[in-house]
């Protein structure tokens, strides 16, 4: 494009995501958008490009930020998810509809129960699938019969977790609580006190590993 070489590279971050990578006179400068570079199975990895100047996304880039790897997160959420099915409580994680949503169904036991996906990420699941990710089957919400929701785990984006859309998953024996969401929640917007809070807010964040030294050359 008039002299400049232009090209996409995989970044990671959700299906389809790229970094841009511009040459012009010798020079070759990228920029990142989000990005992450822990492996994820609902997209291509980030391919670390070589350049002379790297504009980076870096929301959680700070030494501070220490995730815990995605299969441990993934284990924990799972024993949650079951020990929840196992006394009768509806377990929802909420998760933004595209990318994250994909990411956290991919590291569910669909063994332990039904999946009821909120309706924004239901065509999202079905782009993924034809794109060639294998994503557990999940259900609208009015597809289950309500005495089979107790086992259920629920997908929900933050905006709909404290809203009439996510009452109707509470049961008689389990009130509502006062964050808006249903029992064994783990909802980082409303800071709940679930054990799996922290470990599943993480999942899906941009430039979160200490490998990633923002503002230096590739």
């Amino acid at each position: 494009i008039n002299g400049v070489r232009v090209s996409l590279h995989p970044a990671g971050h959700v299906l389809g995501s790229a970094q841009v990578r511009v040459e012009h006179d010798g020079q070759v400068w990228v920029a990142s958008g989000d990005y992450k570079v822990e492996p994820d199975r609902t997209c291509t990895p980030f391919e670390p490009v070589r350049c002379h100047t790297f504009i980076t996304e870096s929301a959680f880039g700070l030494p501070i930020y220490r995730w815990q790897s995605d299969a441990i997160v993934f284990d924990q959420i799972n024993t949650w998810w079951a020990a929840n099915a196992q006394a009768g409580r509806t377990s929802m994680l909420c998760c933004y509809s595209f990318g994250k949503a994909q990411r956290v169904l991919s590291g569910l036991d669909a063994a332990i129960g039904p999946i009821i996906a909120h309706g924004a990420a239901l065509p999202l699941n079905a782009a993924y699938r034809a794109a060639g990710v294998a994503l557990p089957q999940c259900i609208a919400a009015h597809e289950l019969r309500k005495a089979d929701t107790a086992r259920a785990m629920v997908l929900c984006p933050p905006s709909a977790a404290n809203g009439p859309w996510a009452k109707r998953f509470v049961t008689a024996a389990w009130p509502l609580p006062a964050a808006g969401c249903c029992c064994a929640v783990a909802d980082a917007k409303a800071a709940m006190t679930e054990a799996l809070c922290s470990a599943t807010t993480p999942i899906g964040q941009a430039c979160t590993r200490p490998s990633v030294q923002p503002g230096r050359s590739a």
